[in-house]
């Protein structure tokens, strides 16, 4: 769920959407067994850079969130990282990418990801 400047009162519904919907997802996925998750996150995650460019190795200071989306897309990853390391589920690709109106890289990426097989 992504909404710019929701009021106070919709907060409980973005983290039960983003947060609590991203844990049920993966919950399931691994009671069922699914051998393979894509997780699809958001550049949300890293917050408020400061205009500094940044990869994958970087971690939010989580001091400086511009947005409550913001926060529950970055509560979210830590609930899949969570499960990463207590489940030791194999996090051969981990990619976040985020997508612009019009654009169907995104949506490309994730179906090729999808396909494509790790042996």
């Amino acid at each position: 769920m992504y909404e710019v400047g929701i009021p106070a009162r919709q907060r409980p519904a973005m983290w039960e959407a983003n947060v609590e919907g991203t844990r049920r997802v993966m919950e399931a996925a691994v009671e069922e067994q699914v051998p393979r998750i894509v997780y699809v996150s958001t550049v949300g995650i890293f917050g408020n850079t400061h205009k500094k460019v940044v990869d994958e190795s970087y971690e939010n200071p989580e001091t400086d969130f511009t947005s409550y989306y913001e926060e529950t897309k970055l509560e979210a990853h830590k609930v899949v990282q969570r499960m990463i390391e207590e489940i030791e589920l194999d996090p051969r690709r981990r990619h976040r990418i985020s997508r612009r109106q019009g654009d169907t890289t995104a949506r490309q990426w994730v179906v090729y990801t999808a396909r494509k097989r790790y042996d």
